[in-house]
């Protein structure tokens, strides 16, 4: 016959409810273990994991960028901040940035002078087998959708270039479910031909890598236009350069969440459109501007990266609006205006969609960040796809391609994929 115990270890008759010894109550082990097993599984489908929104600086300029998001933002829960680059420690421009073990990676076979040419950093990116380590323990984790990856570089050094692609490639192959974005700052139209062909190289590898898709967004920023343009902080304080890119971060990093970056990811996949310019409008007053399609006018005046907006397809804003005004600007009227007023400016457009933020505070300052997508590449780039050609032919005539790891077939692929791009969104757009 079966017995059931007490919690101090008596046996006792099935049949009873407390225990003859102790008078304490009988616990059936078994019936307890299932439950706890049917409770468990129950739950099981509403789990996920505690990382869920990644933030991480690949190179010199990547790095110390998030290294000031991390300090400029209060901590998030379910974020982490990563960096990636071939050193311990470098110079941002103020100070070193510091080596945390678990949050920055150095690269393990990093040849000397491999910084300055793209190619260098891809391959190293995808022979180093700790990085795929380094990625996991850092909380990226297989078949979680709930995951954003946000990487940051700069284009124009082989580090940004190279390895940050490939830390993307990475990263999809370790959760081929999380939702992917690039940022990707361009060189100066001043800087040398090597810059510009590391950008154009590096863009399209953000586009198409190892005969994939690759980021789900891209969002490319040239550093003049980012130098021409300037925002309002939370206290009045004038914000530009570094501290825009700050702002935009904090705004595709951490204010959409999930479902927001769900939406851009899917809409940005179903449309075949990966590439997008920034309009950053920061800190802008309702008092002053008046509207918020003056607010939106203002900025598109200044995009990050040349942009056409008869070719404008996709238009996304990301707002963060005051609770002050949220009587005025409710959800529902936030929507129409930008609808409206996106029709009005962008003839192509097959798209919109607003992501809206609400803030704790009684200021009347709205920041929006406007994603234009459906424009050329060639047209976001520049004088970068110029300064790589030239480069390639001087690469070529000096017999130097071997020496940096390339050939003629790889930079036609590099070339191609920005081309097959680009006519994808010519046949879209006619």
């Amino acid at each position: 016959m079966p017995v059931l115990s007490c919690a101090r270890g008596h046996d006792n008759r099935p049949d009873l409810e407390r225990c003859l010894t102790c008078g304490l109550p009988l616990v059936d082990y078994d019936e307890e273990a299932k439950a706890l097993l049917r409770r468990f599984k129950g739950r099981l489908g509403s789990f996920r994991f505690a990382v869920e929104k990644i933030l991480l600086g690949v190179g010199t300029a990547g790095k110390g960028i998030i290294h000031e998001f991390s300090h400029a933002t209060a901590k998030t829960p379910g974020a982490v901040y990563l960096t990636v680059d071939a050193a311990e420690e470098k110079d941002t421009g103020k100070g070193k940035t510091p080596y945390i073990p678990g949050r920055n990676y150095v690269f393990r076979d990093y040849p000397p002078g491999g910084g300055l040419y793209c190619h260098i950093g891809r391959q190293v990116a995808l022979r180093d087998e700790g990085l795929t380590g380094f990625l996991k323990n850092a909380g990226i984790s297989q078949g979680d959708e709930h995951q954003n990856i946000i990487v940051v570089a700069a284009t124009g050094g082989g580090t940004g270039s190279g390895a940050g692609p490939a830390v993307i490639y990475k990263a999809k192959d370790i959760n081929p479910w999380a939702h992917t974005f690039a940022v990707a700052v361009t060189p100066s139209n001043v800087e040398t031909d090597r810059y510009h062909f590391n950008a154009y190289y590096g863009v399209s590898s953000l586009l198409h890598f190892e005969d994939k898709p690759n980021a789900d967004v891209i969002v490319v920023l040239n550093y003049d236009e980012l130098r021409r343009v300037t925002g309002v902080g939370p206290s009045g304080e004038e914000i530009k350069t570094e501290g825009l890119v700050i702002a935009m971060l904090r705004m595709l990093g951490l204010d959409i969440g999930h479902a927001g970056a769900t939406r851009l990811a899917r809409l940005s996949q179903d449309l075949g459109i990966q590439a997008y310019v920034p309009c950053l409008g920061m800190g802008r007053s309702m008092e002053i501007f008046g509207s918020l399609p003056n607010i939106l006018e203002s900025a598109v005046l200044l995009p990050m990266s040349p942009v056409d907006r008869a070719n404008v397809m996709v238009a996304y804003l990301l707002i963060r609006v005051p609770n002050r005004l949220s009587d005025v600007l409710t959800d529902r009227v936030i929507n129409e205006l930008f609808d409206s007023w996106a029709k009005a400016n962008f003839p192509r457009l097959k798209a919109s969609l607003c992501l809206i933020t609400r803030l704790e505070e009684m200021s009347d300052r709205i920041s929006v960040c406007i994603l234009l997508g459906g424009d050329s590449l060639d047209n976001a780039l520049g004088e970068t796809k110029k300064g790589f050609q030239r480069f390639w032919t001087y690469l070529q005539k000096a017999g130097q391609l071997e020496r940096i790891g390339l050939d003629n077939p790889t930079l036609e692929t590099i070339s191609r994929n920005i081309d097959f791009y680009n006519n994808n969104l010519l046949r879209w757009r006619s």
